[in-house]
């Protein structure tokens, strides 16, 4: 049975790696949210995806900027643990938010 809460990977960030969301078991039908606050000029959010929580694997590439919340739906490979990281800084004066929530 699919969760209905989504998981917090990233919390008002502008820079850094999110906690790992660890779904119990793997998941092959996820999806994750990235939310933008304030004023966001520009950014990149990496998602990735491990079946141990330590060897991460790259999933999507994700441009974040002003007024656009973001949306990606993953089905494919069963991963158990999900994690969001910024890897070009959000400038611009705001913040972004990242979540999970398997669908499957």
């Amino acid at each position: 049975m699919a969760s209905t809460t989504a998981q917090s990977s990233l919390s008002n960030a502008t820079t850094g790696t999110g906690t790992s969301v660890d779904f119990a078991t793997a998941k092959k039908t996820v999806t994750a949210v990235i939310v933008n606050s304030g004023i966001v000029s520009a950014g990149q959010v990496l998602i990735q995806a491990s079946q141990d929580d330590a060897n991460w694997v790259d999933i999507a590439n994700a441009v974040v900027d002003q007024g656009r919340n973001r949306g990606l739906s993953f089905n494919g490979q069963a991963y158990r643990y999900w994690r969001a990281r910024v890897v070009t800084d959000v400038t611009g004066g705001g913040r972004i938010a990242v979540t999970f929530m398997e669908a499957d």
